[in-house]
């Protein structure tokens, strides 16, 4: 069982989840005079992984990046484009203090994150709205299989499994 204190969802939700709707919410307002809206949201890994002593934080990344995922397709029509992404693993200060500096994996440059987000924002990447993608994906690759996600599901966040609409289910609603 996690440890109890991984458990305490409140101040994970309040910051990962209403904090960054909050200036969504004000952002995408229709009086916003800006003719494309760009968000584009700093996540983690810890949104898909199941991280021991974590559940509430790598929840609470989730849950912001599926509530994004719905917004983008609610927002689709009004030039609205929305991707989340996974900085890297940097070697930050936070980082060496929760105790990551010893763990043997090949750091990337702190300059990456920053670099990628630019990249993100361009037009060259609006093949990638509504995905949670890596920084450290090589572009290139990511560019030559745009056509697959204009159709398909790849680097989304969800279950996995039979397709709603193809699921024999029943709308139960009058």
């Amino acid at each position: 069982m996690s440890n109890p204190s991984s458990l305490k969802s409140e101040p994970d939700f309040e910051i990962n989840v209403k904090g960054n709707l909050n200036v969504v919410t004000e952002y995408l307002r229709p009086e916003t005079l800006i003719k494309e809206k760009k968000i584009i949201t700093v996540s983690t890994t810890g949104a898909h992984q199941r991280i021991p002593g974590m559940a509430s934080y790598g929840a609470s990344k989730e849950a912001l990046v599926h509530i994004l995922m719905h917004l983008q397709e609610e927002h689709a029509d009004k030039r609205v484009r929305i991707t989340s992404y996974h900085p890297g693993a940097i070697l930050t200060p936070g980082a060496k203090a929760y105790g990551f500096e010893t763990y043997p994996i090949p750091w990337e440059d702190v300059n990456l994150p920053g670099q990628f987000a630019l990249w993100l924002a361009s037009k060259e990447a609006d093949f990638l709205v509504g995905r949670f993608v890596y920084a450290s994906s090589d572009v290139d690759e990511l560019k030559a299989r745009a056509e697959e996600f204009k159709n398909s599901n790849p680097l989304k966040i969800g279950v996995i499994g039979e397709p709603a609409a193809q699921a024999n289910v029943t709308n139960t609603t009058t």
